[in-house]
């Protein structure tokens, strides 16, 4: 039996054989060798290197559209996929050659929110942009294997009227363009080779006191999101080729956007919970 395992930069994988006596061990040519405290705490380290650099990408972009102001909006939801190898030069890719000669369009990742025209190239990647006016976003897919889109809710916050003066956000219809948007980029990406592992990561910005939710029958509930930015812990997707690992990464997703955004009563929340969480 021959056991493949990746190199993976969530180092060190254990193997307890007897979980009272365990220890640590590295390739030491054909054999092992126990790994000393310094070099364990050398891999801890660059794990949690990786975290922060995903985390402070995501506070640079929610910032650099948050600084567009009203050329763009002052709400916005941002959903990025992440490659743990974004930050490894030896990853990258030329985007635009290879929609060129790959079989499909990358433009289809972002058709939801009518950006399937032709692809635009820029200096790191392709920009897309919607050719309907009810949309005011902006799609890209980088050389780095980033794929992003940020997508302005300030006319969609306004459509309930006067009822709700801070907006209603409809996360039902938002659901939909983010899951089409998940569903297309998995489907394009299962088979280009820019890293296993890649980060879902969803932000909501400049929602506060907007209505989700209003349920008088239950104790006048009234949900409503209650910061200025919600920006949803990543989702690790294991192998973006993998059906069962995207439905399952679908529905995580899905329970933090509703949760995140105050969402109580839906009916399709305690389904998911039950899904992903079984009984426990």
């Amino acid at each position: 039996m021959v056991i493949s395992i990746k190199h993976d930069s969530f180092c060190p994988y254990i193997y307890l054989e007897e979980e009272r006596n365990y220890r640590i061990y590295r390739r030491y040519g054909n054999g092992k060798k126990t790994m000393s405290y310094t070099e364990l705490r050398q891999m801890f380290i660059q794990a949690n290197s990786l975290e922060q650099s995903i985390s402070n990408y995501l506070y640079q972009r929610i910032a650099y559209y948050r600084n567009l102001g009203n050329s763009f909006g002052n709400s916005f939801m941002y959903l990025s996929f992440i490659p743990e190898t974004f930050s490894d030069s030896n990853y990258r890719q030329n985007m635009f050659v290879l929609e060129r000669k790959g079989p499909g369009k990358f433009s289809e990742i972002f058709s939801t929110l009518s950006c399937s025209s032709s692809s635009i190239p820029c200096v790191d990647g392709i920009r897309f942009i919607p050719y309907s006016e009810y949309y005011s976003a902006e799609c890209y897919v980088k050389n780095n294997g980033i794929v992003e889109t940020c997508l302005s809710l300030d006319r969609h916050l306004k459509s309930a009227g006067e009822k709700y003066p801070d907006g209603y956000l409809p996360w039902a219809w938002l659901w939909d363009r983010i899951s089409d948007i998940c569903y297309h980029y998995l489907k394009s990406f299962a088979n280009i080779n820019m890293g296993e592992r890649v980060f879902l990561c969803l932000s909501i910005v400049g929602c506060r006191n907007v209505v989700t939710e209003d349920k008088a029958f239950q104790s006048d509930y009234l949900g409503k999101i209650d910061r200025d930015e919600i920006i949803c812990d990543p989702i690790e997707v294991i192998k973006t080729d993998d059906s069962y690992d995207s439905d399952r990464v679908l529905k995580q997703l899905q329970i933090a956007f509703l949760l995140a955004i105050g969402v109580k009563y839906n009916e399709s929340l305690k389904q998911l919970i039950d899904d992903v969480y079984g009984n426990r």
